[in-house]
């Protein structure tokens, strides 16, 4: 059920094995799609896994296919969530199943809840009864009620087919015929051991006043430490890593976070990145980049 994304959602693949193999199932799961195509249909996957208690079932796999299976409800797929779905899905799931088999649901885009949903939702996140398990789907769980995220284990799906072109192409506007390898090589020269002194002394030496003589190449600095942190999450995946050409040590780095750590910082990071577009004062920027980074 979930073999096909062993290569391209490794952390996801392995995380629902480990915990399955360990009896450790959760209530509650946000998936964070991050523009992945095919996210529904892996949330389905993960469905099936789940009413199949990780081993494949194929009268229940085939009643979820033609959406028959009564365990199992999806909200939201065509249409935003509201207070109504959740008061019928708490009545649908408030009986034990016929089957004596767990109850899962789906509920897609729950960024876009109402406020009166999203309270309702909160309140059977808080008490789920029987063995009720929830995969909650959004494309970041930025935008998603505080109170709802930190009531689920949030698993980050992996978007290999924008993250280098869309970093480059960023940083050039399309308009540059600067090379990738000549714009790592000189990130390399430039910002790769600052990168570095962070991960091995802390924040305190982004404070140091030298790091503000970045300010005018600052976008530069953030795009070259998101590959840096891209490449180290692709040696922990035994994925190409792009960089290995070059005078660095991404396996170090990979072994100085872990990868949920990875994953933040090139959220930050990309963040910034977006951001700075609208900055004037790039004191200030650097400042709250600085204690981004300071939070992982």
């Amino acid at each position: 059920m979930l073999d096909k994304y062993k290569d391209s959602q490794k952390i996801f693949y392995d995380y629902f094995n480990r915990i399955n193999d360990i009896n450790r199932i959760s209530h509650a799961y946000m998936i964070e799609a991050n523009n992945v195509s095919y996210s529904f249909n892996l949330a389905l996957d993960l469905a099936k896994f789940f009413l199949c208690n990780g081993v494949y079932d194929e009268k229940i796999c085939n009643a979820v296919d033609s959406c028959n299976y009564q365990n199992l409800k999806i909200i939201g797929e065509n249409e935003y969530i509201n207070k109504d779905d959740i008061v019928s899905l708490k009545n649908d799931f408030s009986m034990k199943s016929i089957d004596d088999n767990r109850q899962v649901y789906i509920l897609c885009d729950v960024q876009n809840m109402n406020k009166s949903a999203a309270n309702s939702l909160l309140k059977f996140l808080e008490e789920p009864e029987g063995n009720v398990i929830a995969i909650l789907l959004c494309d970041t769980s930025v935008n998603v009620l505080p109170t709802i995220v930190s009531r689920c284990q949030i698993i980050s799906l992996i978007n290999d087919d924008k993250v280098y072109d869309g970093i480059f192409t960023s940083l050039y506007d399309g308009e540059s015929d600067v090379r990738y390898d000549e714009f790592v090589n000189s990130c390399v020269n430039r910002f790769y051991s600052i990168y570095m002194d962070f991960e091995n002394n802390g924040v305190s030496v982004l404070v140091d006043n030298s790091f503000y003589d970045l300010k005018d190449c600052f976008r530069e600095f953030l795009c070259c430490g998101y590959y840096l942190y891209y490449d180290a999450l692709g040696y922990i995946l035994n994925r190409d890593v792009k960089c290995s050409s070059f005078d660095i040590d991404i396996k170090k780095l990979a072994e100085m976070n872990g990868t949920r750590d990875i994953i933040r910082k090139m959220e930050i990071i990309d963040k910034f990145i977006y951001d700075l577009k609208f900055n004037v004062n790039i004191n200030l920027f650097i400042d709250n980049f600085i204690i981004s980074m300071g939070s992982v």
